[in-house]
C-alpha cells in the first residue's frame, strides 16, 4: 500500500481546517496569493488595529509587497503560516 506524500509545511493541505475558519472570521483571507482587487474586501478596522489579508504559501514577491504597501499601507499581508506563528 502506498502512503500519501506529506504536504509541505504551511501548505493549505498541512493546516488544520479550523485555523482557516478562524482566520476567515477574523481577517480577509484568500485561497491563493492575493491580487490588488482583494483590498476592496478588507474591512477598514479601527485606528488601533491594522487589518490583514491572510493567504497560503508561497509568499508574494518583494515587488508585489511593495505595490500593496504603496496602495494601502495600513493593511498587513501575511501567509497563513506567519499568521499562525504570530498567534502562538
Amino acid at each position: 500500500m502506498r502512503s500519501k506524500p506529506k504536504p509541505a509545511p504551511g501548505s493549505p493541505r498541512d493546516v488544520n481546517p479550523s485555523d482557516w475558519m478562524e482566520a476567515a472570521r477574523a481577517l480577509a483571507g484568500t485561497a491563493r496569493p492575493p491580487e490588488l482587487i482583494a483590498l476592496a474586501a478588507v474591512p477598514l478596522g479601527s485606528e488601533d488595529s491594522a487589518p490583514a489579508i491572510v493567504y497560503p504559501e508561497p509568499m508574494m514577491s518583494a515587488d508585489e509587497e511593495r505595490l500593496f504597501r504603496a496602495i494601502s499601507p495600513r493593511i498587513r499581508m501575511q501567509t497563513l503560516t506567519d499568521w499562525l506563528e504570530e498567534r502562538r
